[in-house]
C-alpha cells in the first residue's frame, strides 16, 4: 500500500480500533518518524488523539512508537510493546 512502481515511502501505521466497550491504539512506523499519538486519563474515561486538544500538556502521555495502548473496561490503561516479529518453524 505504501509502494508502488514511482513511490516509495516507509510504513506508518496510527489507528485506534473499539468494539464500544474497550479501545486499542497503535502507533508504529516502519522508520524512525512514527505519526504522533498521545493520550489522556480522566474520570474513568480515556481520550487518545493525535495532537494533545488543549494547552495542558502535562496531562497528555506520548504513546512510545512501536507501542499500543490497551484501555479496557474497568481496567487501569496500560502500554504494550507491538509484537512485530514473525517467527517461522524451521522446515
Amino acid at each position: 500500500m505504501v509502494s508502488t512502481k514511482d513511490y516509495q515511502e516507509p510504513l506508518r501505521f496510527t489507528a485506534a480500533l473499539a468494539n464500544g466497550r474497550d479501545l486499542y491504539a497503535f502507533r508504529y512506523s516502519a522508520n524512525d518518524q512514527a505519526n504522533s499519538l498521545y493520550y489522556r486519563e480522566s474520570a474513568g474515561n480515556v481520550v487518545v488523539v493525535s495532537e494533545p486538544l488543549d494547552d495542558q500538556r502535562a496531562h497528555w502521555k506520548p504513546v512510545p512508537p512501536g507501542y499500543v495502548v490497551i484501555a479496557q473496561a474497568e481496567k487501569p490503561v496500560r502500554l504494550e510493546p507491538l509484537c512485530l516479529e514473525q517467527r517461522v518453524a524451521a522446515e
